[in-house]
């Protein structure tokens, strides 16, 4: 499954839609190396550039970005190399995807990929990644194997943020921490397919609310998830089972349900993971204290 589009040099005047060697749909500006190919556009190649650019106003939309693509509004470039792409698992025609990364794959030719699938048989001068995608947050899946009892625990990752974001709205730093792995497990590029983004899978509607101008800049992304966990936690008289409940479902399915847990599988399941890694930051950062003050 291609994830993105795939653009060519400038000089290209023609966007195709083809089949890939595993069965892949593929949108390129050029035909070699793929069948079943047909032209959907004759312009917009060019005008989608640079990952980094993003395309301009007058750019058509079918051109730049498929309707099945997920981009953030500013991704981040984080150079690999290819040996290191081509060592990632293969992916089923038929599984369903439920996280992975978007990556810029530079042909030899000069034809540029966006794609979810490893480069394989193919020369590519660079590879780059450009962002992550999760199908539902990291502790909502229900076939997870992660054991929650015993998964590393991330104390000093986003350590400054989280601290003052704790100390600004009042709520338990531990608290934080548990959400942040539960939402997206510490991953700052997260992008969900509901559109939830950065540490704390923030809606671009609650983003704004919370006065988040940059989803992907940790800090405020932190500062925004524990302000509208804040409101969450005085919504529901500091009830940290039906703040995160919330968080997960919204607070009007947890008034729907006379102010219990909604019966939903994620929630479910996201309610308790959560409750058993606040237990065990809680415990981490009081051993942390005591072992500080000695």
């Amino acid at each position: 499954m291609i994830l993105g589009a795939v653009v060519g040099p400038a000089h290209a005047d023609a966007l195709w839609r083809c089949v890939g060697a595993q069965g892949e749909t593929v949108f390129s500006s050029s035909r070699v190396g793929y069948r079943n190919c047909r032209r959907i556009a004759d312009t917009g190649v060019q005008a989608l550039g640079s990952a980094r650019d993003g395309p301009p106003a007058s750019a058509p939309a079918a051109a730049s970005t498929p309707p099945s693509a997920v981009m953030p509004a500013q991704p981040v470039v984080a150079s690999l190399e290819p040996a290191q792409v081509t060592t990632l698992p293969r992916i089923h025609r038929h599984a369903r995807v439920l996280r992975g990364t978007v990556y810029k794959v530079t042909l030899a030719n000069g034809t540029v990929e966006y794609t979810n699938v490893r480069p394989a048989d193919i020369q590519a001068r660079r590879v780059d990644a450009l962002f992550t995608y999760l199908s539902v947050c990291y502790a909502c899946n229900p076939h997870s194997d992660i054991d929650w009892h015993t998964v590393p625990l991330r104390l000093h990752a986003y350590a400054s943020a989280i601290d003052a974001a704790a100390a600004r709205y009042r709520i338990d730093p531990a608290l934080l921490r548990a959400v942040i792995h539960a939402e997206s497990a510490f991953n700052p590029y997260a992008v969900s397919d509901k559109g939830a983004q950065g540490l704390m899978q923030l809606m671009p509607g609650t983003a704004s609310d919370m006065g988040v101008r940059d989803v992907f800049d940790p800090a405020q992304n932190i500062l925004g998830g524990a302000r509208y966990l804040a409101h969450l936690l005085q919504d529901f008289g500091g009830n940290t089972t039906l703040a995160t409940a919330a968080y997960n479902a919204g607070s009007a399915a947890v008034r729907k349900y006379g102010n219990q847990v909604p019966p939903y599988d994620e929630t479910q399941l996201y309610v308790r993971r959560v409750r058993i890694l606040l237990g065990r930051y809680a415990r981490a950062e009081h051993g942390a204290a005591l072992a500080r003050n000695g």
